[in-house]
């Protein structure tokens, strides 16, 4: 692996790594303000489903950038 290629391959390591890293504090985020707004909070089966659909698209695009990567956990 040539010197670029290594530095782009780091890059891209590290812009997924950050891509993960938003999707997880957007989930703790959106339960933490499920647990603070009301301890009576009784949500509807469509509003968790539609959170679920949501979370799930926000892994497969974190899955698809990870898989897009020739090489993503070179060392």
């Amino acid at each position: 692996m040539n010197k670029s290629s290594s530095t782009r391959s780091v890059f891209e390591n590290d812009e997924v790594a950050n891509l993960c890293f938003m999707v997880q504090q957007r989930q703790k985020n959106k339960l933490l303000k499920v647990s603070d707004s009301n301890s009576d909070f009784n949500p509807s089966y469509n509003e968790l489903q539609n959170v679920l659909i949501e979370m799930h698209g926000d892994a497969m695009n974190a899955f698809k950038k990870i898989g897009s990567q020739r090489e993503p956990f070179s060392s």
